[in-house]
Parts: C-alpha cells; sequence; structure tokens
C-alpha cells in the first residue's frame, strides 16, 4: 500500500507536525505501545521455562512451574497485578513455528507494511500458543489496516491524487496531498508544493475548488477531497463512527467533501 520509495516533496513544517501522528504507517500495523510493562513467560508444552518482567528482569519469584491452560493464567495474573500492562505467555514450539512461516513466507512483492500486518495475522491465528492479554486491538481509532488497503488499491481511481485541508481559526491547520499510482501511495506533499502555480491563503472551506483545481494541474486528477475544521477532523480520525462524524460536519457547514468522494466516510 505504502511504497518503499515514497517521494517526500515541498512539505509545509506546520502540516507535517499537526498530522505527523495521524498518519505514521505504524498506527496500522503495530498493536500496543512499545513502552507497555509486560510479563512475558515462556513454556515448552506447559513447563515453564522463563519468566520475564521488562521492568525487573527474571522473575522467580512468581513460582511458575506450569501453565495448564494459557488464556486463563494470562487472564489471571494480569488482574492480579495491574503493574502489568501487558502479559504473554508463549509456547517454545509456537514461537519456533511464528518464526519460521513469518521468514519463509516472505513475498518480494509485499510493501513492509503489508508484511508486518500479515504478521500480526499470523500471531493472531495460534491464541493458545501466542497468548497475549488483554487482547490487542484489531484496529487503530476505528480504522482497519484491511480497510485502508481495500481503500488505495480498490476504490479510488489508479492514478489518483487524495487531498486533505484542516482549517483551525482561520489558519490553514494543514494540507495533505498524496499521490497514488500502481495502487500505491507514492508521493506524499502539502499544499506548499501549490505556490507557484499561484495558491493563495487557504483559509476556508470553500478554498477547496481552488486548491484541487490547482491539484488537478500539477499531480494526478484529485479522487477524493476533505476540507474541514480541526475539531471534525480529530474527531473524524479518532472516532468510531466515521461516516456519521463527516455528514454531521456537513450538515452544520464545518466540512465539505468534493463530490463523489462520499466514501471517505
Amino acid at each position: 500500500m505504502i511504497y518503499e520509495h515514497w517521494d517526500v516533496v515541498d512539505l509545509d513544517p506546520v502540516t507535517w507536525r499537526n498530522l505527523g501522528p495521524y498518519f505514521d504507517p505504524r498506527n496500522f500495523t503495530t498493536r500496543g505501545d512499545p513502552s507497555e510493562r509486560t510479563l512475558s513467560i515462556l513454556h515448552d508444552g506447559g513447563g515453564v521455562l522463563k519468566v520475564w518482567d521488562s521492568e525487573e528482569g527474571a522473575r522467580d519469584d512468581l513460582h511458575l512451574d506450569v501453565i495448564p491452560d494459557p488464556l486463563a493464567t494470562a487472564k489471571e495474573l494480569y488482574e492480579s497485578n495491574r503493574s502489568w500492562d501487558r502479559v504473554q505467555i508463549f509456547d517454545k514450539k509456537s514461537v519456533l513455528n511464528f518464526a519460521h512461516r513469518a521468514q519463509e513466507s516472505v513475498h518480494p512483492e509485499w510493501d513492509l507494511d503489508e508484511y508486518i500486518a500479515w504478521v500480526w495475522e499470523l500471531a493472531d491465528a495460534d491464541p493458545e500458543g501466542l497468548c497475549d492479554y488483554p487482547p490487542r486491538p484489531r484496529d487503530w481509532n476505528g480504522w482497519r489496516y484491511s480497510e485502508v488497503k481495500h481503500f488505495v488499491e480498490e476504490v479510488i481511481p489508479d492514478p489518483s491524487t487524495l487531498v486533505l485541508g484542516v482549517i483551525e481559526d482561520g489558519t490553514l491547520w494543514a494540507g495533505l496531498v498524496l499521490g497514488v499510482r500502481d495502487r500505491q501511495i507514492k508521493r506524499v506533499t502539502t499544499f506548499e508544493a501549490l505556490l507557484p502555480l499561484g495558491l493563495g491563503p487557504v483559509t476556508r472551506l470553500e478554498d477547496m475548488d481552488e486548491v484541487l483545481a490547482l491539484v488537478a494541474r500539477k499531480f494526478d486528477p484529485p479522487a477524493a477531497a476533505l476540507f474541514c475544521t480541526r475539531q471534525v477532523f480529530e474527531e473524524w480520525m479518532r472516532g468510531e463512527d466515521k461516516a456519521g462524524t463527516l455528514q454531521r460536519a456537513i450538515a452544520r457547514g464545518e466540512a465539505v467533501l468534493n463530490p463523489g468522494a462520499e466514501y471517505l466516510g
């Protein structure tokens, strides 16, 4: 979905600073927080081999010798000691099988984000052998990797351009342009790229028509464009009801979709 040699050009630092946390591909492929305190238990057919606390190291004081039921044990440990953000119980054979399949099944034609998403699916296929509690989210704020990938690869025309404009208090908070070719995001730029074509200050939702006309002159035809207030954008990105958020914002005059881009919801 995201081309490994994507072009990043004419970046407005304000847009990049404001949007960076939202459009990090790791949001859609990495589950959980790397800073979590984790209790990890490795066993072989139920017999405990090692217990490791990510903050304290080896934990021989927990007196864990046998794991009769990985999920039940993980849940009991987690709920009895909330100092751990996560409890992992891995069977040695499952770990070896997972590592073998993950390395053996590499598809060179896959993008990195696609491979990482597949690896998580591979882990999910063995919930007893690779037990993780509490369950990791399968989405990021309601966005699922498979849905975003489907949108880029199957829904919008190819080649085409995606445009986002976010306004806050009469000022452009973020202006983003994504170029899609060969079913991959290959170009990332901002409204800075349109300044040589005569783009003036973007301060209103109604400025979308001017932006799209210039995008069509410089890049591939716009396939979808959303202009909205910052409040609407943050609600749309973080809320579960994507379509409802945009519909209500449009009704209030706080968002505009270009014709034919209703599938952004």
